[in-house]
């Protein structure tokens, strides 16, 4: 988290910066930094949201606060990313939902050696998409992260797919003739129907 305030004062000696969880308790000492100083950077790590205040002291005693400022860090990563019920054109994600305040979750997609792309945005609380738009027979890896307004967490552990076989149904008429039957369909799991 970066802090940085304005310094109204020519004989401080330094400054004291003080924290507590969000709305809760009173402020504990932090961190003292020197004259003239005007920002701090907290390592408060994922999953926080803290208030703050900032004193300036010299030898004759301490300022009166400075307003509260506040701030949250980015969500905890979410885990246990699987990829299940894999078809030739789609494929479905579950994953484990570490954090209470993320604002959301981005499902990423790799083909081969391909760059990632964003495949999804999905709202909070979410652990499970379903990705149906996949090319049969090839190999894709996926990743998930959460965010919110400080930022996004570290990805999942990838997970693979590989979509099934490509495969098509032809029939041959008495003359030897190849083309379609008109009466033939598949439907979502790829089961065939023929009236």
């Amino acid at each position: 988290i970066n802090l940085s305030w304005q310094d109204n004062s020519d004989n401080e000696d330094g400054f004291n910066i003080y924290f507590r969880e969000h709305d809760l308790g009173d402020f504990v000492f932090l961190q003292k930094v020197s004259a003239d100083t005007t920002s701090f950077v907290h390592g408060a790590g994922y999953e926080k949201h803290y208030d703050y205040v900032v004193t300036a002291y010299n030898e004759a005693g301490e300022s009166d606060d400075s307003n509260i400022a506040g701030a949250a860090t980015a969500p905890n990563a979410p885990s246990d990313l699987d990829v299940s019920g894999v078809k030739k054109h789609h494929a479905t994600l579950n994953w484990t939902d570490n954090s209470e305040v993320e604002d959301g979750f981005i499902v990423e997609r790799q083909v081969g050696e391909k760059d990632w792309e964003q495949v999804a945005d999905l709202p909070a609380d979410t652990t499970e998409y379903t990705d149906e738009h996949l090319e049969c027979e090839e190999d894709y890896e996926y990743r998930v992260k959460a965010y919110n307004d400080a930022g996004s967490s570290d990805c999942t552990d990838t997970a693979d797919a590989s979509t099934q076989d490509c495969w098509t149904i032809y029939t041959v008429d008495s003359s030897g003739t190849v083309g379609w039957h008109p009466s033939i369909a598949l439907d979502s799991n790829d089961a065939v129907y023929i009236s």
